[in-house]
């Protein structure tokens, strides 16, 4: 299955490149990456082989214009020129100034680094999000490289503000030459790419968590919900349903990779709390590792500032074909609600390497196996804005009686809570609608219900989608021309979203308050009555 679809989506990136409307592709010759940032120090991680060198390739600098969320490509972009293997891949952002810029101003929502020569079971051989995990695999194994092989770089920067920003999308690479790998004995390893959405929808792998669903987990010692074991939302980011499967998702491994998984990393999103990654031989189940979200956030899961666990250096799992590797996402469903999420693991095998713990082996009785991690980087300084101060009461004042309320640059009108005026009323019984008046600059917004008076400061840990009725409108936008791909973009397809406030469990005489998720510095209220 894995591979229909990888096959498939490499087929797509030059369609989706011809596709896409001007505006959402970078400017010219991006791949050149010229006047990015260069490194300090180009040594090779510890025990990493000799003559490794630390390599920096860039994308850029890029125009992330205003509100910007959406999905793009870059064709052909830089890799390493000769054969050789990877040791260790990590990505960043920069200004064109050199700084890193801050994470509630503009971040790497995700970045994806596919070749035209599949390395495992999909086309991405490294992926990245904005807790910027380090992955890397232990000393002695390397991932192998070709000089003729062509990167693209699916990737999406997200513009939280109405102020363009100007980026390079930097990626770092421990790379030694194959000839002098080779004859240090130098293993080679495969990425596995592991994704619960990649059968639903490869091109943008997301769920929702809703607050309320799941179950109460004494171990997070809060109400969880594991996906796709569970059903966690009423309805998925595209508005269809979402289903559980009562199990997870299982890659079944095929007979040319039998061998040893010695490395493992997982990817969440605010909200997230474990990526649980299971091997299944026949009925047996076992918990193989746990790739756990680590928050610096003093507030607990609730922002990109924290880290995700890697198995340890001395990880082996040996896996046989016809094994299945499990994988369930688990996000907290008792603070707030958590949409657009992703739940992926990104694991490197060496195929025909026995070396690895068989854990429904009795020869392996005595191999320690550790499901525990560790993180590879502490707090970072673009995530100290969190925000949450200042709060202050809503506007007394009513306004006048509607039906519906457009969002304009970057504004609820009526009802915006940045604006002078009254707090628009409208009835109980009555449809209100929503209309995005900027989806013609691909720019897409929200509603999204948050507690009162959801006036504090805008942070990386604030608003949350934490108020009762649990509403969210999806991303208000048109859908892109890609026919069967349309899902590549995280758009809903309407430019209006419409309720009836009783229907939709509102009160009469209550007050509700609600934010953009996209543009959290966006903040609107309404006032329900007869």
């Amino acid at each position: 299955m894995e591979c229909r679809h990888g096959r498939r989506l490499t087929v797509l990136l030059a369609f989706v490149a011809l596709a896409l409307p001007a505006s959402a592709l970078a400017e010219d010759d991006p791949t050149l990456g010229l006047g990015a940032p260069q490194l300090a120090d180009t040594s090779c991680t510890p025990g990493s082989p000799a003559s490794c060198q630390r390599l920096r390739f860039a994308y850029g600098p890029v125009t992330v214009s205003p509100g910007a969320n959406a999905q793009l490509l870059g064709l052909n972009v830089q890799k390493p020129l000769y054969d050789g293997y990877v040791t260790r891949l990590t990505a960043n952002l920069y200004r064109t100034d050199g700084t890193i810029p801050p994470v509630d101003v503009v971040h790497l929502h995700h970045g994806a680094w596919l070749s035209s020569r599949m390395y495992g079971n999909f086309p991405v051989l490294f992926a990245a999000g904005e807790e910027k995990t380090h992955l890397q695999v232990p000393s002695g194994y390397g991932m192998k490289v070709l000089g003729s092989d062509q990167w693209s770089l699916g990737y999406m920067l997200h513009n939280l503000t109405p102020i363009a920003e100007h980026v390079y999308l930097t990626y770092d690479i421990d790379y030694t030459a194959a000839e002098q790998a080779d004859s240090q004995g130098i293993k080679a390893v495969i990425p596995l790419w592991l994704d619960v959405m990649t059968r639903v929808n490869p091109f943008y792998p997301v769920f929702n968590v809703q607050r309320g669903f799941g179950h109460y987990d004494k171990h997070f010692k809060r109400k969880v919900c594991a996906f796709p074991k569970e059903r966690c939302a009423a309805f998925n980011p595209f508005g269809q349903a979402q289903p559980g499967n009562g199990d997870g998702w299982d890659y079944q491994i095929p007979r040319a990779y039998d061998g040893t998984i010695v490395a493992m990393g997982g990817h969440l999103h605010p909200g997230g709390l474990e990526d649980q990654v299971s091997l299944v031989r026949g009925k047996k189940v076992k918990r193989v590792f746990n790739s756990d979200a680590k928050y610096w956030d003093k507030a607990g899961p609730v922002s990109w500032d924290m880290a995700m666990t890697v198995t340890r250096a001395n990880y082996r799992l040996r896996v046989r074909g016809g094994d299945k590797i499990r994988l369930n996402a688990v996000y907290d469903s008792q603070r707030a609600s958590w949409y657009e999420n992703m739940g992926i693991v990104m694991a490197f095998l060496a195929p025909g390497d026995t070396s690895g713990v068989d854990v429904f082996s009795s020869a392996s009785a005595g191999g320690h196996l550790s499901t525990a991690g560790t993180v590879t980087h502490g707090h970072l300084a673009e995530n100290d804005h969190h925000g949450g101060t200042n709060s202050r009461p809503l506007p007394t004042k009513l306004g006048r009686v509607t039906n519906r309320i457009m969002i304009k640059n970057f504004a609820y009108q009526p009802g915006d809570l940045s604006t002078p005026g009254g707090i628009p009323q409208v009835r109980a019984d009555k449809r209100l609608t929503f209309f995005n008046g900027d989806d013609k600059d691909w720019i897409w917004h929200t509603i999204t219900t948050c507690a009162k008076p959801c006036t504090a400061e805008t942070g990386i840990s604030y608003p949350l989608a934490n108020a009762m009725p649990t509403l969210d409108s999806l991303e208000l936008g048109s859908t892109p021309p890609l026919g069967l791909y349309s899902s590549a973009e995280p758009v809903s397809g309407n430019v209006a979203f419409a309720l009836t406030p009783d229907k939709a469990g509102m009160q009469v005489g209550q007050t509700y308050t609600y934010f953009c998720r996209i543009h959290p510095f966006m903040r609107g209220a309404f006032k329900v009555i007869k």
